[in-house]
């Protein structure tokens, strides 16, 4: 495939793109509002009609929707030249690739590309009365007898005829409409309204004996609506007729600068992270599907709809953009990330610098009253004897003895505690129990209660106790010991030590949270990375709390290799925070 202008996009699997700044998708004869906008996969011209007065930016570059009524269609054709042209018209795909330069702030809950509904007419299964002893065998052209309706009105309407797939065990797996046309014309039954007798010799039994009963099912507009849209966060919505469902992203975490290209695929398999959103070529969220798009009609026997730009919504379908859109994509497979990467740097310089996204993006608040990450009583961590404690944090503390990782309990025994200390200003103090009742600890001498982020690396090496700070070391003595691990079983926390009625809830924020059960003071600079967050994998840590980047409430994944997930408890979405270490 080959455009007149041609940037240098990915195109195997392209199905839909449409870019105003190319004269050949948008005629510069037209004016800024009004006309059709061309889609350059078709080889006989798809046209979506600007509808309302959705603008073309004076450099061509973008197109800009009002968020009341404005929005491209590209309507439903009954003319086969045209239906030949328009992406997944006669099916809905189970892998997929939307992406759109979208401009930061733009909103409104209206589909950057969304299919509008079509038809999908199937009956319910399992049957609501059936054998299991049919032939095994696809059958066609079955016939339904509309059985029993709920009114009088459903009772009089027409089926189309059957597919009914019989398994190796003789039980119906599949009964679809083998076209969206009643047999006798007029309209089909309403969703759930009518029982269909399929009769058994026409699937493999006998009749009477093997005659089967089945809910007629038919997929309303709002079931087979699917696409890509923006509201307070990137969504793709997905559906196969009987579940409906929407992966969100995220956007006030996920967008650095004003014009971002947006991708998100599904592979099409139910795999864990079958669906992944990026920006700007950047993997920064996925999700896992409990079911595949689709349809249950088989491909060419269904309307998928029209295709809107600027408009349409899972739950309301006539909701608008508000903003401004850039080239939209379609594929009909999932995109690899490095192809991602060729059609973000492909058109990047149209939409000014480009900023990647961060590696740190994302920090959480602990209000001091009753926030904090519970990370349980893994084995992999209860039972080192030496430790590194690794974390990035804020605060302006005027009392000291706020914990920022506790492994310390009244009743379950103590282990270890980093917290603030007032000791001629607020400074760090590691404490390190050999026993319940015994300790050894270390308090820093750098005052940390500035308001500003810094980082503290604790460590207890069986020989010494040390404090970095900011990638310095702060203080240390040879205190070390080794690590109660017999008579103690207290949760580790982020934020708070179980001790009942000093818990020291944390005010303030913590990033990046990493536990070794080795010494890492040769690491102490390249963790801090003069002053920025960074990706601390090569050094292998046991557990690390990224503290929101990649993470869904209320889960915090550990990154490390130990698997131990924390839990926030008593907080909210509302305490990941774009406040992180610069």
């Amino acid at each position: 495939m080959s455009f007149n202008y041609s940037p240098n996009v990915v195109t195997d699997g392209l199905v839909f793109y449409v870019d105003p700044f190319n004269f050949k998708s948008r005629s510069r004869s037209l004016p800024l509002t009004g006309g059709t906008i061309i889609d350059l996969t078709s080889s006989y011209d798809f046209e979506g009609t600007f509808t309302s007065e959705p603008e073309v930016s004076d450099d061509y570059k973008y197109i800009t929707f009002d968020g009341t009524d404005d929005f491209i269609l590209f309507p439903y054709s009954s003319a086969e030249s045209v239906q030949a042209q328009m992406p997944f018209y006669r099916y809905k795909p189970k892998t997929f690739t939307f992406s759109a330069w979208v401009k930061s702030g733009t909103t409104g809950g209206g589909g950057v590309m969304f299919f509008g509904g079509g038809n999908d007419r199937f009956l319910k299964i399992p049957a609501l009365t059936a054998t299991t002893s049919y032939t095994p065998e696809t059958y066609t052209g079955v016939i339904g007898e509309n059985w029993s309706a709920t009114t009088p009105t459903q009772a009089s309407l027409n089926l189309p005829s059957f597919e009914v797939t019989i398994d190796s065990g003789g039980t119906i797996t599949k009964a679809v409409a083998e076209t969206i046309n009643p047999i006798g014309g007029g309209s089909a039954p309403d969703n759930e309204l009518v029982i269909v007798k399929l009769s058994g010799n026409t699937i493999g039994g006998s009749t009477p004996a093997d005659d089967a009963y089945l809910l007629w099912r038919s997929g309303t507009s709002s079931q087979m609506r699917w696409g890509f849209g923006i509201g307070n966060n990137y969504g793709m919505t997905i559906g196969d007729s009987i579940d409906r469902g929407t992966f969100t992203t995220s956007r006030i975490f996920n967008e650095p600068q004003e014009w971002n290209l947006i991708t998100i695929t599904d592979v099409g398999v139910l795999v864990d992270g079958n669906l992944s959103c990026y920006v700007n070529g950047e993997l920064v969220n996925q999700g896992t599907s409990t079911f595949l798009n689709g349809s249950q009609m088989n491909p060419g026997t269904i309307n998928a709809g029209q295709i809107n730009i600027g408009k349409g919504n899972q739950s309301t379908f006539s909701t608008f953009l508000n903003g401004s859109l850039g080239p939209c994509m379609m594929y009909d497979r999932a995109l690899s990330q490095n192809e991602i990467l060729r059609n973000y740097e492909a058109l990047k310089n149209r939409f000014g610098p480009i900023k990647k996204l961060n590696f740190n993006r994302i920090s959480t608040t602990f209000d001091g009253v009753g926030d904090y990450v519970d990370i349980g009583n893994p084995s992999n961590l209860s039972s080192i004897t030496s430790i590194s404690i690794s974390a990035w944090f804020k605060t302006t503390d005027a009392v000291g003895s706020l914990v920022i990782v506790g492994s310390d309990d009244s009743v379950q025994g103590r282990r270890y505690i980093l917290r603030t200390e007032n000791s001629s200003g607020i400074k760090l103090r590691f404490f390190s129990f050999s026993s319940n009742g015994v300790f050894n600890d270390i308090i820093g001498t750098t005052n940390i209660n500035d308001g500003q982020w810094h980082h503290v690396l604790a460590i207890n090496n069986g020989t010494n106790l040390k404090i970095y700070v900011d990638g310095v070391l702060d203080n240390s003595n040879t205190d070390g010991n080794l690590i109660n691990t017999t008579f103690a079983t207290p949760n580790i926390n982020i934020g708070r030590r179980s001790y009942t009625g000093v818990e020291g809830y944390f005010d303030g924020n913590i990033d990046e949270v990493a536990i070794w059960s080795s010494d890492q003071s040769a690491n102490a600079s390249a963790i801090y990375n003069s002053g920025v967050p960074n990706d601390i994998s090569s050094l292998s840590p046991l557990s690390w709390w990224r503290m929101g980047d990649g993470d869904t409430y209320p889960t915090l994944t550990d990154n490390g290799s130990g698997g131990n997930n924390g839990t926030m408890t008593n907080m909210s979405t509302d305490n990941f925070t774009l406040d992180v270490p610069t």
